[in-house]
């Protein structure tokens, strides 16, 4: 083609308005008594890639991520997020080496199967076990034949086993209580149901057992079983852990300075990366997913954001484990106004759902797709589920709770907790958009505030409730039956206004729980 035929090719045009999910409505269907209680309906998904016939590698029990942002995800977070049956990614613009503490901080906080961070030998001392207390707050330490870890074990020291009476040189051989055949332990081939059969065996028999040692064929101790790790299970039911009782722990990684970060993510327990760029449909992105696949073959790498078709079989054939979807649809990010790039939320999780799809019909092989943006109300959850997304991701609604890692603060009469995007100048985060600090020329995201909604639970309780009640309307009790069941229609301007509070005036305390409902 010469210059002239380039200069008057016609440029391309899609074919209809891009939409919101705010656009759309869904109408009930038909349902039944089993799908009138809530509890009966589950928000369970795939987050991971697999093939027809087989499983995902991790399902949320809760189809909803927190956003990658500095104002939105922290440990705080992280750790509740898995709690409630989420998950969360918390983001690269910060040093790789808070990133790594980050990830093992969540990870250390839940799990049954725990490694002893110390061993001390039966000549260490009385002050040796108070320092080591003194720092850690752990209270529990095994003791072993030449205390290294590869060493048979001999004893443990608790609690119990101190006074304060007791002089600081005393030898820990002299107070610490041994371990033999009579003590409560496991070994390392017990399943977890089989040792909390022992740990239960021996409660009934009058022995209190507030800890159980896993030890190997040599009697070297390999973690300890706590109980009440197996307590917390029944506080939080819904819990997301990994085959080792530990909470799924995501992180974001960038596309240059990955090779640096994803070791030490590894290394800190990460249970899945995403490569996070404001436009993912990029060579380099695809080239950096096949070299984290190709170093660390069993690591989960999703990718995003994407809006179009293309985009996403590009980064699916390079071998992502998920995809996610947004450009300019988040309530602090101007990337579409800025730079004119991006697409209506609703129209681009169409688009995704379609490529998605078709790519599975293809390949046989699922890669489920996270909408992220576009959600300015509850029940936009809901039509965003029901188009075919897998999973929702959020960073405005999050960023309002106490897990948040912001401070509360009083602006004008009002609780409010700061919130800005990753592209603005407070976040800097010129890594997701640029790759190179020196381009980072114009901001694509907003400094603000959200209203503070104080902790999470109760508030979450009342979305997952309103997003359930649309599925239970629609006569589905899981994801599949919604994605089938659900009738989405468009909605007019005017019955968007229909819908609404209209021709009343709302004063005082009701006025303001109407706006506080619709965040």
């Amino acid at each position: 083609m010469d210059e002239t035929e380039r200069l008057i090719a016609r440029p391309n045009y899609a074919d209809r308005p891009a939409r919101t999910f705010l656009e759309y409505r869904l109408e009930p269907r038909l349902s039944g008594p089993r799908h009138a209680n809530l509890d009966n309906l589950s928000l369970r998904s795939p987050l991971v890639r697999f093939k027809k016939g087989e499983k995902s590698r991790i399902y949320l029990n809760v189809c909803i991520t927190t956003a990658i942002m500095q104002a939105v995800t922290g440990t705080r977070m992280k750790i509740e997020a898995a709690r409630h049956g989420m998950s969360s990614m918390s983001p690269s613009s910060q040093p790789i080496d808070k990133h790594k503490e980050m990830v093992y901080d969540a990870k250390k906080k839940r799990g049954v199967f725990q490694k002893s961070r110390v061993f001390f030998s039966p000549d260490h001392t009385l002050a040796d076990v108070l320092e080591f207390r003194e720092k850690t707050g752990y209270s529990t330490i095994p003791i072993t034949y030449s205390g290294k870890e590869t060493s048979k074990l001999v004893g443990i020291v608790c609690d119990g086993n101190t006074w304060p009476t007791d002089p600081p040189g005393t030898k820990v051989k002299d107070f610490m209580t041994p371990f033999n055949e009579n003590y409560p332990h496991a070994r390392l081939h017990d399943s977890l149901d089989g040792c909390k059969r022992i740990m239960r065996d021996h409660a009934r028999a009058g022995v209190s057992v507030k800890h159980l040692p896993v030890v190997d064929s040599r009697g070297a101790l390999r973690f300890f079983i706590f109980k009440k790790d197996f307590e917390e299970r029944y506080k939080y039911p819904m819990e997301v852990i990994d085959d080792q009782g530990r909470y799924v722990v995501g992180a974001g990684a960038n596309i240059t300075d990955f090779k640096e970060r994803i070791p030490e993510l590894v290394d800190a327990g990460v249970d899945y990366i995403c490569f996070d760029s404001s436009n993912a449909f990029k060579t380099h992105m695809a080239d950096a997913i096949r070299w984290a696949k190709k170093e660390y073959p069993d690591l989960i790498v999703g990718a995003g954001n994407i809006v179009g078709e293309d985009a996403f079989t590009y980064l699916a054939q390079a071998g992502a484990d998920f995809v996610k979807i947004g450009m300019g649809g988040g309530s602090i990010c101007i990337t579409q106004e800025q730079t004119g790039l991006g697409k209506g939320q609703a129209t681009a999780l169409q688009d995704v759902k379609t490529a998605r799809d078709e790519f599975y019909r293809t390949t046989k092989e699922y890669v489920p797709i996270i909408s992220d943006g576009g959600i300015v109300q509850d029940a936009h959850i809901a039509v965003a589920l029901a188009m075919g997304a897998d999973h929702v991701m959020m960073g405005r609604y999050f960023a309002r709770f106490d897990e948040s890692p912001t401070e509360v603060g009083r602006v004008r009469g009002r609780m409010l907790k700061p919130y800005w995007g990753e592209g603005s100048k407070r976040a800097r985060n010129w890594m997701r958009y640029t790759g190179d600090e020196s381009y980072f020329l114009f901001e694509q995201g907003v400094d603000g505030f959200v209203p503070y909604a104080g902790p999470m639970a109760q508030a979450l309780e009342q979305t997952i409730a309103q997003v359930k009640t649309p599925m239970s309307a629609s006569g589905s009790i899981d994801l599949a039956e919604f994605r089938k069941n659900a009738l989405i229609q468009r909605a007019s301007e005017a019955s968007i206004r229909e819908g609404k509070a209209h021709d009343i005036l709302l004063l005082g305390e009701e006025g303001q729980r109407y706006e506080e409902n619709r965040w």
